[in-house]
């Protein structure tokens, strides 16, 4: 496509026989897929849903083939961050694009990209390491 050949990142009309991902960037953590805490009175459906709108606005319609998380990450905090949780578990759902685009004025990470495996896989292992970009 045209967006393969000029290298736009921004536009889910590239890699058309690949699975793209929507990977966001921000200052602290990097390049990730969008994250949130979860509320008390939500569900970790709810908040990945959230997440996605909170993030990149609600232009971009999704839904989720499932209610069971994808996959379970552990985050242990350091010694001095402990005193009142151990870490953190990181749930990730499977959330498809239903229709609908980014909105570049509603973005709120410092940057987004729609993104095959091996360029998600390329941009985290840079930045956290072999065993972040392996998950």
């Amino acid at each position: 496509t045209e967006a393969d050949a000029t290298g736009d990142v921004k536009t889910t009309d590239r890699q058309l026989k690949t699975r793209i991902y929507l990977a966001v960037q921000d200052a602290t953590d990097g390049w990730s897929v969008p994250t949130a805490d979860v509320n008390e009175s939500e569900t970790l459906l709810d908040a990945a849903k959230r997440a996605v709108s909170e993030t990149v606005g609600t232009n971009l319609s999704i839904y989720c083939p499932s209610n069971c998380p994808m996959a379970v990450d552990m985050k242990v905090y350091d010694k001095e961050k402990q005193t009142e949780y151990f870490g953190e578990k990181i749930f990730f759902f499977r959330v498809q694009r239903d229709e609908g685009d980014v909105v570049e004025a509603d973005v709120k990470a410092e940057d987004y990209a729609w993104l095959s495996r091996e360029e998600m896989t390329e941009r985290v292992k840079e930045e956290k390491g072999d065993k972040a970009s392996k998950f």
